[in-house]
């Protein structure tokens, strides 16, 4: 096998694997701007806009990757492969896999909703305890 060939392979490889690790880069680029909305400074009224996004952000990030990782493909069977290697055979992609991590965003999601709720972050810590728990999410998909 030549060079070239290897990495046609793995360019190939690397497309079907990105879509199916879709919401954890969801959740990756959520972590990264509500990182990226701390550090920069903001005026006075610009910071009760920021405080509502730091807060809601990670809901929209849980909600957007549970979609992206699409259960109810796997309950009606419309011809999704039953396990797959993704990433070269670095991961494994099939059906539980798929549910545990919906699972996992669903109670995140769920987290976060019933945590603003009760108030338990404080405004100014919002932001750091979402990236936690997304980071804590991100790292048991």
């Amino acid at each position: 096998m030549t060079f070239h060939e290897l990495i046609q392979q793995l360019s190939g490889d690397t497309s079907r694997s990105l879509h199916a690790f879709g919401p954890e880069l969801v959740l990756c680029g959520t972590i990264v701007a509500m990182l990226l909305l701390r550090v920069i400074s903001w005026s006075q009224r610009a910071e009760r806009v920021l405080l509502w996004c730091i807060s809601w952000l990670p809901l929209v990030g849980a909600l957007v990757a549970l979609y992206l990782a699409a259960p109810w493909l796997h309950l009606s069977g419309n011809g999704l492969p039953g396990r797959g290697e993704i990433f070269t055979g670095l991961l494994v992609y099939d059906p539980l896999s798929v549910y545990i991590r919906a699972f996992l965003l669903f109670f995140a999601a769920i987290f976060i909703v019933f945590t603003h709720a009760s108030g338990v972050p404080a405004r100014e810590d919002a932001g750091d305890f979402y990236t936690l728990v997304l980071g804590a999410t991100l790292g048991m998909c």
